[in-house]
């Protein structure tokens, strides 16, 4: 299917025509601008760059496939085993929150944010949360097709089909991770701006958020941990974690064997900031803002003003607590303080999920880790 880039409202040309000089550079030769602007079905869009031949494929399926192929080939797949830390020397060794240790001769740590931050990831990787809506359209009103806008942040859109209508995909309104409260006034954003674009769309019959690992550069870091020589990292996917992740396991799987692999040095995970350095320091000065918290009181005076199926931080300082009152009523309190470093964590009323805004940590509303790099849940208040 086709793919388009369109501009945002107020955008310049010279955004388009930069980004498709760019693309024919790279091979792309295929890579039109569409000037007049681009019809799709009885909608009419900005002006947008055309990428042909785009492929679209069930990402689970995609994943089954690799699974009975890594079966096919002798490897083993151990769900639910939760790492905790990295020991990398002569030969690496996994400590797991169940007791048993792994040994192995190479590790690859492809884990969206990494646990092992030897090389400084939590200061070229910015976590983000991005809102997704589904709008019901009529079956074949717009044909298959995927597109970006330039805006900043940026909107995505699909078209899933279903039994008898289709589905228009719009995701953006991204943020910082735990730094935004307003995830319902996202979501009423992201179905304004789709019903502007696209007036054929009606009800909102799905939403929900994810995480996004964003690189310093918009490239990943993929490939050897310098540091530690039998440490492999894929991480900052940066939104396009199926194409990053597939580059990064051919670039690993060479380096593993030491075949030298020509995309190697591009993506390598200790890579010059370069020109994106100012980018590297104001998102560090942001990180330490953060830390602020710490010198303020809770969201709440007191738990009493919690109300059922919500969450908010209560007390001062250090000693600050993550307060949930599930449905039914009752308290649930563990350490307000993020397991990586040591962050305050702030409540999403959205996900029902403590989100830190330092590097991007997510934990369920009882406080299990289910986002790193923090590797262990939240501890326990004390009392």
């Amino acid at each position: 299917m086709d793919g388009y880039l369109f501009l945002a409202p107020g955008g310049e040309l010279r955004t388009l025509t930069e980004e498709r000089d760019a693309a024919q550079r790279a091979g792309l030769n295929d890579v039109a601008l569409l000037s007049e602007g681009v019809t799709l079905g009885n909608v009419r869009l900005s002006p947008a760059l055309r990428f042909p031949h785009q492929a679209h494929f069930h990402p689970l399926k995609y994943l089954a496939g690799l699974c009975h192929g890594i079966e096919r080939m002798g490897g083993q797949i151990f769900c639910g085993t939760h790492i905790t830390r990295v020991n990398a020397e002569a030969i690496v060794t996994l400590e797991t929150t169940d007791g048993p240790v792994i040994r192995a001769d190479s590790v690859v740590l492809a884990t969206h944010m990494p646990i092992d931050d030897t090389l400084g990831y939590s200061l070229r990787i910015f976590p983000a949360l991005t809102y997704v809506i589904g709008l019901h359209i009529p079956t074949g009103s717009l044909p298959n097709f995927l597109a970006f806008d330039t805006a900043d942040p940026y909107h995505y859109v699909r078209i899933q089909a279903a039994e008898d209508h289709d589905v228009l995909i719009v995701g953006g309104e991204d943020h910082k991770t735990g730094q935004a409260d307003d995830m319902d006034a996202r979501y009423q954003r992201l179905a304004q701006w789709a019903r502007t674009q696209f007036p054929l769309a009606g009800e909102v019959l799905y939403r929900w958020s994810g995480q996004v690992a964003n690189s310093f550069d918009g490239l990943a870091l993929m490939g050897h941990d310098l540091v530690s020589p039998h440490v492999y990292v894929i991480t900052g996917q940066t939104g396009i974690g199926m194409t990053h992740s597939t580059i990064g396991a051919m670039i690993i799987a060479d380096q593993i064997v030491g075949i030298p692999n020509p995309w190697a040095e591009l993506y390598a995970p200790g890579r010059a900031t370069g020109h994106s350095f100012g980018e590297v320091v104001s998102e560090g000065l942001n990180v330490l803002s953060q830390y602020t918290d710490l010198l303020k009181g809770g969201e709440v005076a007191s738990a009493t003003e919690i109300p059922a199926g919500s969450g908010a931080v209560v007390g001062w300082g250090p000693m600050k607590v993550a307060t949930y009152r599930d449905d039914q009523g009752r308290l649930h309190h563990c350490s307000a303080l993020c397991t990586h470093l040591g962050c305050v964590v702030a409540w999403n009323d959205s996900a029902k999920t403590w989100d830190c805004p330092c590097h991007g940590s997510r934990f369920d509303s009882y406080g299990t880790v289910i986002n790193g790099p923090a590797p262990s849940d939240l501890l326990p208040a004390e009392e």
